[in-house]
This record gives C-alpha cells, sequence and structure tokens, in this order.
C-alpha cells in the first residue's frame, strides 16, 4: 500500500494534531502582546500629559492656542495607540490614564500648583482658562478618541482591509 502525500505548497491545513506545547506557545505570544500593549499605552499617556503639560499654557493674544493643540495631541495619541493596536480597550486606557495624570498634576498641591483657578477682579486669567480647558477636555477628547477607533476598526473589520487603519501596512 503506497501512502498519499498532499504538496507541501497547495495551501491545505496538514492532517496532524496540534503539538500540546502549541497552545502554551500560543498563550505565551498572547501574554507577550498583552505586555506590549500594556507598555505602548503607559508610555503614550506619559507623553501625552507631559507634552500637553508643557503645551497648554501657551496663549496667543488671550486665545488657549497651547490647550487647544494639547487636546489634539492627546486625542492623536489615544487614537495612534487604538489603531496600532487594532482594539479600542487600548484607546480607552491612554484616554484614561492621560486625564487622571493630568487631574494629578493639577491638584498635587503646593506653591507651585500648574492649573490658575484664580483671578484679579472679573477678569479670568488666559491662563486658567488654558488649563481648565485642558483639564475638563480630556474627558471630551478621550470620548471622541474612543469614538473615532471604533468606527474606524467597524469599518476595517468589515471590509477586511489592512489599508482601512491608519498606519498599517497593507
Amino acid at each position: 500500500m503506497t501512502i498519499q502525500r498532499q504538496p507541501t505548497n497547495s495551501g491545505l491545513p496538514l492532517a496532524v494534531k496540534p503539538k500540546p506545547d502549541d497552545a502554551l506557545a500560543r498563550k505565551q505570544r498572547s501574554a507577550r502582546s498583552l505586555l506590549g500593549t500594556l507598555l505602548v499605552v503607559i508610555a503614550g499617556a506619559v507623553a501625552a500629559t507631559a507634552l500637553g503639560a508643557g503645551l497648554h499654557a501657551q496663549t496667543l493674544d488671550g486665545f488657549p492656542l497651547g490647550a487647544l493643540a494639547a487636546l489634539v495631541l492627546s486625542g492623536s495619541v489615544a487614537v495612534f495607540v487604538g489603531a496600532w493596536s487594532r482594539s479600542v480597550w487600548p484607546t480607552a486606557a491612554v484616554a484614561v490614564l492621560t486625564y487622571s495624570m493630568t487631574g494629578l498634576l493639577a491638584t498635587s498641591g503646593g506653591p507651585s500648583t500648574l492649573i490658575v483657578t484664580g483671578s484679579t477682579g472679573l477678569q479670568t486669567l488666559p491662563v486658567a482658562v488654558a488649563g481648565n480647558l485642558w483639564i475638563f477636555g480630556q474627558a471630551v477628547v478621550g470620548i471622541l478618541a474612543v469614538v473615532v477607533v471604533t468606527l474606524v476598526l467597524r469599518t476595517y473589520r468589515k471590509t477586511g482591509d489592512r489599508k482601512a487603519v491608519p498606519g498599517s501596512a497593507g
């Protein structure tokens, strides 16, 4: 009796049971992937917080241009991390971490509080407006980033087109 073999280049799956250590290797790859994603989430949140904290106080004739630029930066980082990982949860994690760290920096107390909320008379200082916009705008930007990534990934999953996700090689 002769044994019939399938050609190796036919693309057909092998008729062999997977090795027991294949499941272990899959779990290890999954754990490495999760660890890498967590590191990117933390790095993105720290970068968005640090750069946004330095940028938000910049004003142009009293207009809080720096705060708007910092919010765009923060949202861009969150969307990038979500598109890179092809998942929504890293986007939400970056948004929550950025908001939390920004709040911690703003309420760190002491004589050098980062947000100046006091004003003299009826005038509000432009830097106070910028600080409030930066803090409270984080929540709005985080929600918008999650919505954007959800819509992009929905389109990506419907079409199956790798080019639908920004930054992915197709």
